[in-house]
Parts: structure tokens; sequence; C-alpha cells
């Protein structure tokens, strides 16, 4: 069986750290020597401890980066071509006419952010990416984790944009206002929603936090500022042929259909229309 030593020296001197380093070998175990010197320059040695740990040649340490989507280098009004291209992995879903209109494409991806599960949907205007849409699908036993998430996600999207515009926590019902132990059945509630937004010359940015009827859901909107849904095909024809309707009252409407040739009527002026009250019933003056 090979082992796997790494030696892991540090000098201190006077409490300060002025060296480490680490080296690794090919094997199936993980054998840890610790030695650092006190301030009186008197070797110590630390404990031995064997940990599971993968073979490698030399392992380097680098903090965990979270997948923004500017680092992949994704772009407003890339096509869906360059966007499948610019991805790491093969979309899991494609949507596009006639399930969705004529102009729009929908392009599905899994990702993990911050080590929540989630699912990434770019969505195209007329072959240009418009949105991006994580919808988080996080697994808890204690709903009040929820809350953490959103925290975590908000903070993950402040690494790209800066600080929140607005942030805001909606109270709908105070019951669990008071103990933040009980947010997350306030969340289950619909007593409480979380919103946070970011806002520049090029993108909106929209994380949600809701729930109701015991179910949570945590989602972050990306759209484009400039490209936007055309509009429906009605609206056009709307707005090029706008409908005049014709609004006269007290007119008839129905004619008969032999005062269709006769001139019209001419409005007898007001200074000749009759000004005395005329009984309802009127008798002719019959004489024997």
């Amino acid at each position: 069986m090979k082992t796997l030593f790494s030696l892991t020296g540090a000098v201190v001197m006077l409490g300060t750290t002025l060296l480490t380093t680490s080296l690794a070998f090919e094997a199936s175990e993980y054998l840890t020597l610790t030695r650092h010197r006190d301030s009186d320059g008197h070797l110590l040695a630390g404990p031995t401890h064997h940990q599971p740990q993968p073979s490698v040649i030399q392992k380097t340490v680098v903090p965990a980066q979270p997948q923004i989507f500017e680092r992949r280098s994704t772009e407003w009004g890339m096509n869906a071509q360059e966007v499948k291209l610019n991805e790491p992995v093969q979309p899991v879903w494609e949507l596009q006419s006639p399930v969705l209109e004529p102009y729009e494409q929908r392009v599905g991806y899994r990702r993990q952010i911050e080590e929540i599960d989630a699912s990434l949907t770019y969505t195209f205007y007329e072959d240009q990416l418009a949105q991006a849409n994580y919808l988080f699908e996080p697994k808890h036993d204690d709903a009040v984790d929820y809350v953490q998430d959103f925290h975590t996600v908000k903070d993950w999207i402040t690494q790209s944009y800066g600080m929140p515009t607005s942030f805001q926590e909606i109270w709908l019902d105070s019951l669990y206002q008071y103990d933040q132990s009980l947010w997350g059945q306030a969340l289950l509630r619909g007593h409480l929603k979380m919103v946070a937004e970011w806002r520049n010359e090029t993108t909106n940015i929209t994380l949600i936090l809701d729930g109701g009827e015991d179910t949570i859901g945590l989602m972050a909107d990306f759209d484009s500022v400039a490209i936007i849904a055309p509009a429906p095909m009605e609206a056009r024809i709307i707005e090029g042929n706008p409908i005049v309707e014709d609004v006269s009252i007290g007119e008839s409407s129905v004619r008969d259909e032999h005062s269709l040739d006769a001139p019209p009527m001419e409005a007898l002026p007001v200074e000749k229309m009759p000004t005395e009250s005329i009984s309802p019933v009127q008798y002719p003056d019959t004489k024997l």
C-alpha cells in the first residue's frame, strides 16, 4: 500500500509565522506531520493524524469563487448559440415556438450557487439574450434556514453589482416578527416577504424570498435594460390602425328603409320651438 506523506512546517518567531510549506505524494492515505518552534527556538512536534485524501501530486488550496453571471463572460445581446458555447456544460432543456412566442427562446441549465442547487434559465428575444433567471432549490429541515440562503445569495450578487439599491422585509402579519427563530414559519404562512433590488445602466436585478401555503420560493431575476420583449402582433395592428368608435348619443341607429332615400330632416331652430305646454290628449272638435 502506498502512503501519502505531507510535511507542513512553520517557523514562529515572537508570535509571527514566517514560512509555511506543504508537500504531498501519491498514496491512498494522507499522513500529516506538523512542527513549529516556540519563542525560545525549541522545536515542537504536533500530533500526527491520518485522513482520507484524493491522490494528487501537489495540492493547492484556493478560496472557492462563486459562479457569477459576468465571470462566465456572458453578455446581454448574445445569441443562443454563443451562450451555449460559452457555458461549460450542455443545457438540460430548451423551449421555443410553438410553445413560446415566435420571437422567444429559453435555454435551461443546472447550477450550484454558493453550494445552493439552482435552475438557471436564459431567455432570448429575437435571438438576443435578455433575461437570466435563477430558481434556487435548497432543502432544509428548518424553514428558517431559507432566510440565511436569501442573505447568502444577496452577498453573492453584491460581489459583482455592489450594495443593493433597495432591501425590504415586508411583514403582512407581525405574529412572528419579533422572534427570528420563527421567521421560517412566517415564510411558510405567507406572513413575510424579503426583496432586494439592484439597478444600473445595463441590468435590473430582483431577489425575492416569498412563501405561503407551506411552500417557500427563492428566486433571482436578471433583466437587460435595453433588450425587452417585442409588442404582441395584435398590439402592433391596433397601434397602426387605431379603432375610432362612434360615440354619438341620442341618434337612432335604425331607419325605415323608405327613409334612406329621403333627405335628412332639418332641425327646428331653438327660437321656433313651441314653448306652450301641450295636453297629453287632445280631442278634435266634432259637431253633429
